[in-house]
């Protein structure tokens, strides 16, 4: 969509290929420099202020304005870019725009340096930050196609890399063991949002971000969930087991308005990158190292494949489009019962006499033998 065409604006193109903009009624008038975001705030009121007769003062003629960060996030939050995304993703990144427009930057202070103390700042959490970089690089990308920046500031930062804790965490994330388990339900017991949120996650098996929009909506008629998966798009279907029943009758519950079974304390929805660090915070707070939502996932991958789930009923369970990780959980369940049936192996058969003293002492105890057996 073209843009409205102001009264005396002019543009010029750098020669970086960036456009700038003056305002200049007559060629008798010196031009004054607008704000590069064109239809910002900051740019509207610079117009105004000139079409009344009071530009507004610049000390540095050859330089703009200095324009808000919350300026640019309102303009791409109208590009038909942004309006392109799945609603999920708008959302989810719709709470990050909102949190860094609170922050009062000026555009050009969003520098390299500010995004990595930013990453930095939740190296406990890199899942989450890792979308704040992953939103603020598509942002960037955006403003500079459309010439309001000269440069992506994201441009050669790389995300931070899950903790490895172990060499079968293919992806980063270390896998509950049955004690962890036990360990999280002791401390946090039905009734609790910590507890309600662990059952959700271990009796489906769903991802963070599926987990925290799952809801009465998806609850069919048959008693049965069925939702669509948000990162493959597969449709997974999953009985509501007993525990998880369970959890859901303790609550805690939303307002009647609300859908979603995880609310958390502010009785509205709660978003994946929240979810995940305030459950990790739990999982501390329970004195479990390195426990995460994604590890309760691969925990119950790990129940199902050394209960005998097959590759097929994992993909189905848990909307993997491929089979790589349902045969990496049905290989490691097949070792380890392999392993505990051959073990047995090890030790000789004992064909004698359990209650012989002979064929514990040794030849020779006969005598002993009866000695003990009369006295």
């Amino acid at each position: 969509m073209p843009r409205p065409h102001l009264p005396f604006v002019q543009h010029q193109v750098t020669r970086h290929g960036r456009k700038v903009w003056y305002f200049r009624r007559n060629r008798s008038e010196p031009r004054v420099r607008l704000p590069d975001l064109y239809g910002s705030d900051e740019f509207t009121a610079t117009y105004r202020a000139c079409l009344a007769g009071q530009p507004m003062v610049v000390r540095n003629q050859r330089r703009a304005p200095k324009t808000k960060f919350k300026g640019l996030i309102d303009l791409y939050l109208k590009s038909s870019q942004w309006q392109a995304y799945k609603p999920m993703t708008r959302k989810t990144r719709g709470h990050i725009y909102e949190k860094w427009a609170a922050l009062g930057y000026d555009t050009e202070d969003i520098t390299r340096s500010v995004i990595i103390e930013a990453l930095e700042a939740r190296k406990k959490t890199p899942e989450q930050a890792n979308s704040i970089l992953t939103a603020l690089k598509n942002l960037f990308a955006w403003a500079v196609s459309a010439g309001h920046v000269d440069r992506n500031p994201c441009e050669g930062i790389e995300g931070l890399k899950p903790k490895k804790v172990g060499v079968d965490e293919e992806d980063g994330y270390k896998t509950w063991s049955e004690e962890e388990l036990a360990q999280f339900e002791r401390a946090y017991p039905l009734g609790s949002y910590e507890r309600l949120v662990y059952s959700i996650l271990l009796y489906t098996g769903l991802r963070i971000g599926d987990a925290a929009r799952l809801g009465r909506q998806h609850i069919q008629k048959d008693g049965t969930i069925q939702l669509r998966n948000e990162k493959t798009g597969a449709v997974v279907y999953l009985p509501i087991l007993a525990p998880l029943r369970q959890a859901l009758a303790a609550g805690p519950k939303g307002r009647p308005e609300q859908l979603a079974f995880i609310t958390l304390r502010r009785g509205a929805n709660v978003g994946k990158e929240h979810l995940g660090a305030w459950f990790s915070e739990a999982a501390d707070r329970a004195g479990l190292v390195d426990c995460t939502a994604h590890g309760i996932r691969k925990a119950a991958a790990r129940r199902l494949a050394e209960a005998g789930a097959t590759v097929n009923q994992l993909m189905a369970i848990f909307g993997w489009a491929r089979p790589d990780m349902a045969i990496k959980y049905t290989r490691e369940a097949s070792k380890k019962h392999m392993a505990a049936e051959a073990i047995g192996g090890l030790v000789r058969n004992e064909t004698e006499n359990v209650n012989s003293l002979t064929a514990i002492l040794g030849e020779g105890t006969v005598a002993e033998t009866e000695a003990l057996s009369t006295s």
